[in-house]
């Protein structure tokens, strides 16, 4: 009767190779994850310093209204979202916590890293009380890299984005190492 026959060496060795795959995976998991948080974050720096409406804002929210001549002078430029530059060096990413199953990143800007930077990306994130002065970047980013919310409350990613290809390769990377035994 054809069959595998497998002896007690490759039987051993695929026990071992199964029990790497968590660590694989875990691995695999945290550069995908830290990689979308790249992402994001290089879009959301595209959308400073600019001045113009960058393209992928515009497609979500429509185009920024342009800086009053008043703040241009307080400024000395006509740049949006760039005052002292805090807020382009505190957009960063952050691993918060890392486990074998669990990895939580932040990717964007946090108020414990530089508070008056949190601030004024607030105000100009949903304005003050005048309607028109909000210049969202962060809200258009994340809609940039997933749809909208869904009706079950969760955003998907889209088919063909780089992030869930990434998250997809992170699976296929893990399971050809173990595989493989590296």
């Amino acid at each position: 009767m054809p069959g595998f026959i497998a002896n007690s060496k490759d039987v051993f060795r695929l026990f071992r190779n199964m029990d790497r795959l968590p660590k694989y995976l875990s691995k695999s998991s945290k550069i995908a994850a830290l990689d979308a948080g790249r992402r994001y974050v290089a879009l959301v720096r595209s959308g400073i310093n600019v001045s113009t409406t960058p393209a992928w804002v515009s497609k979500h929210t429509g185009d920024w209204r342009a800086l009053s001549d008043v703040w241009i002078k307080e400024k000395g430029h006509d740049r949006f979202w760039y005052e002292t530059g805090a807020i382009l060096r505190n957009v960063k990413v952050t691993l918060i916590s890392e486990t074998m199953k669990w990895i939580e990143i932040f990717a964007g800007l946090r108020a414990m890293d530089d508070q008056d930077a949190y601030a004024r990306a607030l105000k100009n994130e949903f304005g003050v009380e005048v309607e028109g002065q909000d210049r969202p970047l962060f809200r258009p980013a994340i809609d940039e890299l997933a749809p909208p919310i869904a009706p079950g409350g969760r955003r998907k990613l889209r088919p063909g984005s780089q992030v869930r290809q990434n998250f997809h390769g992170a699976l296929k990377n893990a399971i050809r190492k173990a595989h493989s035994g590296v």
